[in-house]
């Protein structure tokens, strides 16, 4: 390190001095956020397909209970990627502070692994100890709306 160099971070645009100039051209931005408008909207689309293969492509392979079961993750993946989505453009329009969120739809994207998932792999696979998982889910699908409605129980500002 040179002697009285000063290091500060790459994220204000700043680097050590003597070292290469270009750095030092890095622009100021935030730290990346993770964009959960987009990732509701994937999840939905995805959701979409999820029922359609049930519907088509499982239908004949699954009996009824399977059939329930699977029915059963779509709905609460469908239903839990709307609350994200709709959490996320609360933030988006200013209705919530900056940053509010991203607790809540972290919340809701560990329900949709873990409640729906498990559904599914119960539906594909039939190893009912998998439904073990699903409570995991329901409680964080719970926690999501509670602090969601902390959240929106306190002023944006």
């Amino acid at each position: 390190m040179v002697e009285g160099a000063r290091l500060e971070s790459v994220y204000t645009g700043n680097c050590i001095e003597g070292s290469n100039p270009s750095l030092s051209a890095i622009p100021a931005r935030p730290v990346h956020v993770m964009n959960f408008s987009s990732l509701a909207s994937l999840l939905l689309a995805l959701t979409v397909g999820f029922g359609a293969f049930g519907a088509h492509a499982l239908k004949a392979r699954f009996d009824a209970y399977q059939m329930d079961v699977w029915e059963k993750a779509v709905y609460y993946q469908f239903v839990h990627a709307l609350g994200m989505l709709i959490a996320s453009l609360f933030e988006r329009s200013g209705a919530l502070a900056s940053g509010s969120t991203a607790a809540v739809c972290w919340l809701f994207l560990a329900g949709i692994v873990f409640f729906s998932g498990s559904l599914y792999a119960l539906a594909l696979s039939g190893v009912a100890t998998l439904g073990a998982v699903t409570p995991i889910g329901g409680v964080a699908f719970i926690a999501a709306w509670v602090l969601l409605a902390i959240r929106l129980a306190k002023p944006a500002g």
